[in-house]
């Protein structure tokens, strides 16, 4: 894996990990997936 990606997937478990009150779901790959559109939508 590239750095890259390597920092995104940082990000993105950080994301999962400071609000687990969002992310209620079983399934790791729906989490992930919401936590990734967090991350790529700027939130006003």
């Amino acid at each position: 894996m590239d750095i890259a990606k390597q920092i995104i997937d940082q990000r993105i478990n950080k994301i999962l990990e400071g609000n687990e009150d969002i992310f209620t779901d079983s399934d790791n790959e729906r989490k992930r997936s919401k936590a990734f559109l967090l991350l790529g939508v700027p939130l006003i």
